[in-house]
């Protein structure tokens, strides 16, 4: 019996460390329950970050050529949650928050170009880290890339930002 007997506090134990470390590992809200925006922003930018390297093409929405809108309406395609192909209607969505409030996830806007009235760009963000946010879009010259929000070409050009998911 003594034998049985420390197996099965063997096992006990190693369980509860089993299931301790799986518990901490998860992302959760304040209550303890799963955090779905975290699930859904990690697949948003996994998709979107499948896309890096393909070339800029206007109208676009395949690995074959895509522009900034067809990204980001991919993106959100492939996490089922249907949103608007052209960046001026991208813009009109969610809800506005504040450049130090980003979150991956989150949508930055631009109005690129000198003749430019509106805005014509957008981004995901893929990580803010001390205040460094990383986003990605599809760039005219290079393709979709990961850009920095703090270089100056795009802190110049940033207009807004919004966030899709809740």
């Amino acid at each position: 019996m003594g034998k049985r007997y420390g197996a099965r506090i063997l096992l006990y134990l190693s369980l509860v460390l089993l299931l301790s470390a799986c518990g901490a590992s998860r992302v959760g809200t304040k209550d303890g329950a799963p955090d779905s925006r975290s699930s859904h922003s990690h697949a948003l930018i996994d998709h979107a970050q499948s896309y890096l390297g393909t070339p800029y093409q206007w109208g676009g929405t395949s690995k074959k050529g895509i522009d900034c809108a067809g990204l980001i309406k991919r993106s959100f395609d492939a996490i089922d949650l249907s949103v608007p192909r052209v960046t001026a209607d991208l813009v009109k969505i969610g809800k506005k928050i504040h450049i130090k409030d980003l979150v991956p996830g989150d949508l930055v806007f631009f109005k690129t170009g000198k003749s430019r009235k509106k805005v014509n760009h957008v981004g995901l963000v893929t990580n803010n880290r001390n205040t460094e946010v990383s986003f990605i879009h599809a760039s005219t010259s290079k393709g979709v890339m990961i850009s920095k929000l703090v270089e100056p070409y795009w802190l110049a050009h940033f207009i807004t930002a919004r966030r899709i998911l809740k």
